[in-house]
């Protein structure tokens, strides 16, 4: 790391650029962090995606609503990445 930052000043600076993008995209990129870092298991890209469409106090799935692997990956600025020997989402390094 250069400047003098670790690990865990670059991963803090880049979750307070994810916070700064409109708010939308913001919830996306947080979303998708919270999501991939206290499931149990891996999850599958769909899995991922649905789970961030649902709207709280809904019981259905609307279809409109589940974002794409592409916006979700954007949002979230690096930090979350596609494991493309199992097609599963994961965070960028087990460090985060």
């Amino acid at each position: 790391m250069s400047g003098g930052q670790g690990v865990g000043d670059v991963y803090n600076a880049t979750l307070e650029r994810i916070k700064a993008q409109k708010k939308g995209r913001a919830w996306l990129g947080m979303g998708a962090i919270m999501w991939v870092a206290y499931s149990e298991r891996l999850l599958k890209l769909d899995e991922l995606c649905q789970a961030l469409g649902v709207v709280a106090g809904s019981r259905d799935l609307d279809n409109d609503n589940v974002p794409s692997i592409r916006a979700i990956l954007s949002c979230g600025l690096g930090l979350v990445t596609v494991d493309l020997s199992s097609s599963k989402v994961r965070l960028v390094h087990f460090t985060l």
